[in-house]
């Protein structure tokens, strides 16, 4: 019994979230003003194809430029301190589609269905964690504590960041790109995502699997553990050490002259140094 309660309920939440058909609307192109203050919120989720600024600032407002049939179809909702944006009709034509979002602080941008997200300064909070799904984008200066970025599914990112810990996951196709200077890096890339980062890393951890082709050749990390496996290629630039754990066919090439520490070397794994 608790089998089938559990299918159902999975059913019933897929259904309700991503199976919804909207109605459809055109603009007016008679195209309006809108300034609203937004009550406290610490995270923001974005959908329906809405390209959106963000600007931290000491006020937590929008600022809303668009024919004015379409007021009444972008919705701003805050549950449980999460700001919601989306639409509940599928636009599509407008003469203008302006929307800036001011926050005070936040530690979440969740991305579904084509959005985009641009930040307009750099964001500076502890932490932030960042998930992007669904063909969407984001572009983002960020200094802080921790980075946790989660991306799949054909996704964009183009990122600096500054400060002690990131966490990147690119799965399905998911392309991340930019510079960044930080203590601690762990990456996990999987299923032909892209990876091109510039920058200096006191400790990097790294995990590849499926086909994926990463060169981090530019991205200068003091100590660096890798583990690869099926198919997956990577080209690393370690200036102390590499530790080092290969199987399958996948492929590592290394710049610098680290020390080298061989955990596991199988199959027809590869090491190559440039």
């Amino acid at each position: 019994m608790k089998k089938y309660f559990v299918l159902l309920l999975v059913g019933f939440v897929s259904f309700s979230g991503y199976s919804q058909k909207l109605e459809k609307i055109k603009g007016n192109k008679e195209v309006v003003d809108v300034y609203e203050t937004l009550e406290d919120f610490n995270s923001i989720q974005i959908s329906n194809q809405l390209e959106v600024t963000l600007k931290q600032s000491d006020v937590n407002d929008y600022h809303l430029e668009t024919d004015s049939n379409l007021l009444d179809v972008i919705v701003f909702e805050i549950i449980d301190g999460a700001l919601h944006i989306f639409t509940n009709k599928e636009i599509q034509s407008s003469k203008e589609l302006t929307l800036d979002i001011n926050f005070i602080d936040i530690d979440k941008i969740t991305l579904y269905d084509n959005s985009e997200v641009k930040g307009l300064n750099r964001f500076e909070m502890d932490s932030l964690s960042v998930m992007v799904l669904d063909d969407s984008e984001f572009k983002l200066d960020v200094l802080t504590d921790e980075l946790i970025v989660t991306m799949s599914n054909d996704t964009k990112g183009d990122l600096a960041v500054k400060g002690a810990n990131l966490n990147v996951i690119l799965n399905d196709g998911a392309s991340l790109k930019g510079d960044l200077t930080v203590n601690d890096c762990v990456f996990a890339f999987n299923d032909s995502s892209d990876f091109e980062m510039d920058g200096d890393a006191a400790n990097i951890n790294v995990t590849t699997t499926g086909d994926t082709q990463t060169d981090m050749s530019e991205l200068r990390g003091e100590n660096v553990s890798v583990n690869t496996s099926d198919d997956s290629e990577i080209v690393l630039n370690a200036t102390k050490s590499l530790i080092v754990y290969a199987q399958d066919d996948s492929v590592i090439s290394i710049y610098g002259n680290p020390d080298i520490i061989m955990e596991g070397f199988k199959d027809s794994s590869m090491l190559i140094k440039k």
